[in-house]
């Protein structure tokens, strides 16, 4: 079998790549899915069979499990079947699992460890997650030793080289801090749940809990509709709107692709006080329709056209 990735091709595959599902990108039955408690944003296998059978030169396939934004972890039967689908093809696939430690339900499984899958996957880590090393930008990736070769020589033509002492500060962190990694990714647990129920407790949000990352998707679809404003535009009045002195950072699900209108995602990486006061900021923000229509007045682009599909589920 030929390499999927072969030196004279490798630089022009890079822009080929196709995702699957796109990470920070998903389908509106992705978010039905997760509504019901199913599976959430996990691999579609018909979307690699349709991409694969379509699309004229197949080059890559995007994998992100666990998922940003939804916290989808794709299971094991998931990537057993995607593995049987391109194995032997010149079809390559990037793997980004930067949250593979921040699993709440089961466990990480990577596509590294399906048979054959070393000389077609490269997998891509990162310590800012796992060690909350998100300033020092350092990462690896796994892959079979010709894969590695080409990327090292694409590293230090492109970006040069991580500086000596933050990668000595990451063989301190593998060789001395397994130990406080595991202690932070079980506070992560906590405070994904600690934010999950306080969401819960807001009328007219619904939360479930992700299967990983330190992100909750909640589905603020019923507010929206209510107050006549898009989640992204919900997003901007919780930052600059709803108080002259503070607010709540972050993101409308449209930032993530069409299917996330009707969400926010809202991050874990703060204090248990301050995830407090934030759910409980938010649930006087919602009630404040003469703010939030005073926000409108100077924000049209924010108001809602039509409203969104509420979710069918109920709270957990």
């Amino acid at each position: 079998m030929e390499p999927p990735l072969r030196p004279a091709d490798r630089a022009r595959g890079v822009s080929e790549v196709e995702r699957l599902p796109r990470a920070g990108k998903f389908r509106e039955d992705d978010l039905r899915r997760e509504a019901a408690g199913l599976d959430g944003d996990r691999p579609h296998l018909d979307d690699a069979r349709r991409f694969l059978a379509n699309d004229a030169s197949p080059r890559a396939i995007f994998l992100n499990s666990p998922h940003n934004p939804t916290g989808g972890v794709a299971t094991f039967d998931d990537l057993k079947g995607l593995a049987d689908l391109v194995r032997g093809k010149d079809v390559a696939v990037f793997s980004d699992e930067p949250y593979d430690r921040m699993v709440w339900r089961g466990r990480h499984h990577s596509l590294l460890e399906m048979p054959g899958m070393l000389e077609q996957t490269v997998a891509a880590y990162t310590f800012s997650k796992s060690f909350s090393m998100s300033g020092w930008r350092l990462g690896f990736a796994v892959s079979s030793p010709e894969i590695i070769d080409v990327l090292g020589k694409l590293t230090n033509s492109a970006l040069s080289c991580v500086s000596p002492f933050t990668q000595m500060a990451g063989i301190v962190a593998m060789r001395d801090e397994l130990g406080y990694r595991d202690a932070k990714m079980n506070e992560f647990r906590k405070k994904v749940e600690l934010l999950v129920e306080g969401m819960n407790r807001i009328e007219g949000v619904s939360c479930l809990m992700p299967g990983g990352t330190f992100y909750v998707f909640p589905s603020v679809a019923a507010i929206c509709n209510r107050l006549g404003i898009t989640s992204h535009g919900l997003a901007l009045y919780l930052l600059e709107g709803a108080d002259e002195k503070r607010g709540v950072a972050c993101l409308g699900g449209e930032c993530f692709g069409d299917a996330g209108r009707g969400f926010l995602r809202l991050s874990c990486a703060q204090p248990d006080e301050r995830i407090a006061e934030a759910f409980a900021f938010m649930a006087e923000a919602f009630k404040r329709k003469d703010r939030v229509d005073a926000y409108l007045a100077q924000h049209p682009e924010s108001r809602l056209a039509e409203p969104y599909a509420e979710p069918a589920f109920s709270k957990p």
